[in-house]
């Protein structure tokens, strides 16, 4: 959501480095948010895309994209 939002370009290079199966239809977002610095995954080396965001993750995701709306 947060790539689509954002107007992201889709990067599946990005989600390259994790550990985990991240879902075909979701690498490209998953690297676009990754590489803009909205969201990093876990420090295991995995991204998580299999289970459900906690509100903080959630919280803490979405603070960084006002952040960067308010700088622009």
């Amino acid at each position: 959501m947060i790539a689509n939002a954002m107007g992201l370009e889709q990067d599946a290079a990005g989600a390259e480095g994790f550990s985990d199966e991240i879902p075909v239809w979701a690498v490209g977002s998953v690297g676009a948010v990754v590489k803009a610095g909205y969201m990093s995954g876990y420090p295991d080396g995995t991204f998580g895309a299999a289970k459900s965001i906690t509100r903080a993750e959630a919280v803490s995701s979405l603070n960084r994209v006002l952040n960067r709306m308010m700088k622009q």
